[in-house]
């Protein structure tokens, strides 16, 4: 919960002060949005749990935006989904991401 609530601070965050937020790392904004945002005092066990919990969270999203971008790449080929073409595409992409990236 903290997490969904956290996320959407930082992302409604970054959306409004594009000039500030954009010069910041991805961490940075974790620790702006649970410090600033979230007013979690530092240190702190909830301050901590919030900054976890967040970077989890955005590491799932950034994966799944990943997978999605995949898979319509794979669409836009007009292979059908649920066949085994389509998922060696959807997995010939993913391995052709760079190692960064991937799970």
């Amino acid at each position: 919960m903290i997490a969904g609530a956290t996320a959407s601070a930082l992302l409604t965050c970054a959306h409004t002060s594009a000039g500030a937020a954009g010069s910041l790392t991805r961490t940075e904004q974790e620790h702006h949005a649970c410090a600033v945002v979230m007013g979690f005092p530092q240190p702190g066990e909830l301050y901590d749990a919030c900054v976890r919990s967040l970077d989890d969270s955005l590491s799932e999203l950034a994966q799944e935006k990943l997978i999605s971008t995949d898979r319509h790449a794979c669409a836009e080929e007009r292979l059908k989904p649920g066949t085994p073409t389509f998922a060696d595409c959807v997995v010939d992409a993913e391995q052709a991401r760079p190692a960064d990236t991937q799970r």
